[in-house]
C-alpha cells in the first residue's frame, strides 16, 4: 500500500483530521483530509531572485543594529527556506554546489555544510512556514534560525 492510500485510509477512519506536508521530491504541497488528497505545486523563486535575496540578507540588520545573519550555523534556516520554497536540493553537498554555481562563494557568511550538519533546533517544526509563530517564544539558539529564515522569506516575498 502506498503512502497516499495509507494517508487517505487514516483520514477516512477518523484517525487523522487534516494533514499537510511538503513532498520535497515532487516539489508540491500535499493536503490529506476527509475529502481526499489534494496536491498543489510549490511556486519557486528564480535563481536570480534567490541570489539577490541572499546577497541582501548578508546586509540586513535587526533592531539591535547587528547583522541578522551572523554565524555559519544560521545557514540551517536559510537552507530550510530554499529547499522548501525554491526547489534547492536537500543534501548539504548538493546545496553547496548550487550556491557555488550561483557564484555565492563570496558572501560575508559563507555556507559550509559541515557547520550545519549537527544543527537541529528541537523546538522548531520541520515546516519553515510555521516558524513565524515561534518568533518571540523560542530559545536563543532557535531564534537565530527563525530570524534569518523569516528575513529571507520576506526578501523573497514568501508569505
Amino acid at each position: 500500500m502506498d503512502l497516499e492510500k495509507i494517508a487517505l485510509e487514516f483520514a477516512r477512519n477518523g484517525h487523522v483530521e487534516n494533514v499537510h506536508f511538503n513532498d520535497i521530491h515532487d516539489n508540491q504541497n500535499v493536503f490529506v483530509g476527509s475529502e481526499g488528497i489534494k496536491t498543489e505545486r510549490i511556486k519557486t523563486k528564480s535563481t536570480e531572485e534567490v541570489e539577490n535575496a541572499l546577497r541582501q540578507l548578508m546586509n540586513e540588520k535587526g533592531a539591535d543594529g547587528k547583522y541578522v545573519m551572523q554565524d555559519q550555523d544560521q545557514w540551517y534556516g536559510v537552507k530550510q527556506v530554499l529547499t522548501q520554497h525554491s526547489g534547492f536540493p536537500v543534501k548539504p553537498a548538493d546545496f553547496a554546489k548550487v550556491l557555488h554555481d550561483l557564484e555565492l562563494d563570496d558572501l560575508r557568511v559563507r555556507y559550509d555544510y559541515e557547520s550545519i550538519r549537527k544543527v537541529h533546533p528541537q523546538n522548531l517544526p520541520a515546516n519553515v512556514n510555521l516558524w513565524k509563530s515561534f518568533e518571540h517564544v523560542g530559545d536563543d539558539y532557535s531564534m537565530k534560525q527563525v530570524r534569518v529564515a523569516l528575513t529571507l522569506m520576506g526578501l523573497l516575498g514568501i508569505t
